[in-house]
């Protein structure tokens, strides 16, 4: 995600949407185990390139805390809020993603 930006999706073809998640909540496989973490809890997710992946749509998402979680997003879409309008992204569109309340300023 470019610096300097209150935070957003950066997608295949670096396109880049400034937005946030819509929905309240996403859920996150990791093997048999189904995780919801609140939105909120967010702070960013990024596309997890490392060739040893089980999956080729496995993410790795960093809650607010410190916490590091590994998976794949449930839902084929992720849901966002772009321009102040509900959009679905595919997730295998996704490359990155940082929430706008967790942006530091330099």
């Amino acid at each position: 995600v470019p610096t300097g930006i209150q935070g957003g999706f950066l997608t295949r073809g670096n396109a880049f949407l400034q937005g946030s998640l819509a929905e309240a909540t996403i859920r996150l496989l990791d093997g048999g185990t189904s995780l919801e973490i609140e939105s909120s809890s967010i702070r960013s997710i990024e596309r997890d390139f490392d060739q040893d992946s089980p999956t080729k749509a496995g993410m790795i998402v960093e809650l607010t805390n410190g916490e590091i979680l590994r998976g794949e997003l449930s839902r084929p879409f992720l849901s966002i809020v772009w321009e102040g309008t509900p959009l679905d992204i595919p997730v295998e569109s996704l490359l990155a993603f940082q929430s706008p309340s967790t942006v530091t300023r330099e």
